[in-house]
């Protein structure tokens, strides 16, 4: 082989393994649905706490871009976008109804 193509080879390994790091990097954090202590935690960067205790969640439009237990509803805007005054609309689960004790 020569110099050329070795340096050449040398060179798409690198690229390869740096375009894996990022790649990497951008599969941290866990999935929705998961509990999380803080919006680090979550792959979409979103913590929400809800009467189900803190899970992973992520942004979205309807309740078709949420898992089948979760609906889309406007975020607490003091825990989300507070800075900002946005009321992101967030997967959450839906808020418990009343039920007769019998």
């Amino acid at each position: 082989m020569s110099r050329r193509a070795t340096i050449a080879l040398a060179l798409a390994f690198f690229a390869l393994a740096v375009l894996g790091g990022l790649w990497l990097r951008s599969q941290t954090g866990a999935p929705p649905g998961s509990p999380c202590d803080a919006d680090g935690d979550c792959a979409a960067g979103v913590c929400l706490e809800s009467h189900r205790g803190r899970t992973c969640t992520t942004t979205c439009d309807s309740d078709a871009d949420c898992d089948p237990t979760l609906v889309c509803r406007e975020a607490d805007v003091e825990a989300h976008g507070a800075a900002t005054g946005e009321r992101p609309r967030l997967c959450a689960p839906p808020k418990p109804t009343l039920q007769a004790p019998f």
